[in-house]
């Protein structure tokens, strides 16, 4: 049987590579000049969900079942874990999670430069903050 500490660690250490299966869709989708924005913001939002949950789940940090990736920054940074990105920019990537998967109508918050970018940034702190 793990203990506690041991079994945050792994649900960190699951979440962390789920949020590394995300990016690397979000990468591959942003290569492809005719997809459609919605499906790489669908990938980078789940990348930084997890990635946060990751942080949340090392850290003991109770997380609620929601995409809404401004409340999981809220709930990190009174728990004393800043987060590199600002809560505007991680709001903009909110409605990738479900809205865009249901509407036709796709917000224009983001560019792929700036996602990829993004993305890349909650990956390195999720892992140092993990695994430092």
């Amino acid at each position: 049987m793990l203990s506690i500490d041991e079994a945050r660690r792994r649900v960190a250490s699951d979440l962390l590579v789920l949020a590394g299966r995300d990016a690397a869709a979000m990468r591959t989708l942003s290569q492809v000049a005719a997809m459609d924005f919605a499906p790489v913001g669908f990938h980078a939002q789940q990348c930084l969900e997890k990635c946060m949950k990751a942080v949340m789940a090392s850290a003991g940090i109770t997380f609620p079942r929601t995409h809404d990736l401004g409340e999981l920054h809220r709930l990190l940074t009174s728990a004393g874990h800043p987060v590199p990105l600002p809560l505007t920019t991680l709001s903009d990537f909110t409605p990738y999670a479900v809205t865009t998967r249901y509407d036709l109508d796709e917000p224009d918050l983001l560019d792929r430069t700036q996602t990829e970018s993004a993305v890349a940034l909650m990956l390195a702190w999720a892992t140092t903050t993990i695994h430092p």
